[in-house]
Parts: structure tokens; C-alpha cells; sequence
């Protein structure tokens, strides 16, 4: 199955290196049935090292990232979590399939 995800910026704690905005993410993409059993699970670590331009057009319309995964049956739930280690921060949606 193919995830689209589109990760909100403006809160990510980037810092200034070589003249770029830096900022480490983890991404973990699970994928669930009705009963919310676990039928596949996908793990990212997102290193952004961006130029000023990207990391503007970053902020606007957010961080995009594509994630293709192997699940046992078509799922019914799909929960993404996003952790910025610099900003302790944690971040998750889930989506309720048709």
C-alpha cells in the first residue's frame, strides 16, 4: 500500500549548519485492521538538510514524504507518529480507511 504523508514544519526545531536549516525526524507508519490488530509497521529516520528556498516552501505547505509498505490484508486504520528529537516533540494522526 502507498502513505502519503505531509508533515506540518512550523513547530520542528531546525537549527543553522553549512548554511542550511537541519532538523533529524523519526517517522513510524502503522497499519491496522478493524480490530486494530498490527498488519505492517514501516520505521523512518527523516535527516532534512535544506536550502533556504525548500525551508520556506517547507514551512507554506509542509514536509512531503511517501512511504510504500507491505501489509498482511488491506488495512482499516493507518497511524502515523512524527518525533523531532531536538524539540522533544511528538506528533500523530490517524486515518480511518474506507
Amino acid at each position: 500500500m502507498s502513505v502519503v504523508v505531509n508533515i506540518e514544519a512550523s513547530r520542528i526545531a531546525f537549527t543553522a549548519a553549512e548554511g542550511r536549516h537541519v532538523a533529524e525526524l523519526e517517522l513510524v507508519i502503522y497499519a491496522s485492521d478493524a480490530k486494530e490488530r498490527l498488519l505492517g509497521e514501516s520505521r523512518h529516520k527523516i535527516d532534512l538538510k535544506l536550502k533556504d528556498e525548500n525551508y520556506q516552501r517547507y514551512l507554506r505547505e509542509g514536509i512531503p514524504f511517501d512511504v510504500t509498505m507491505r501489509a498482511a490484508q488491506p488495512p482499516k486504520y493507518v497511524k502515523v507518529i512524527v518525533y523531532d528529537y531536538a524539540a522533544d516533540l511528538l506528533g500523530s494522526a490517524i486515518v480511518k480507511l474506507k
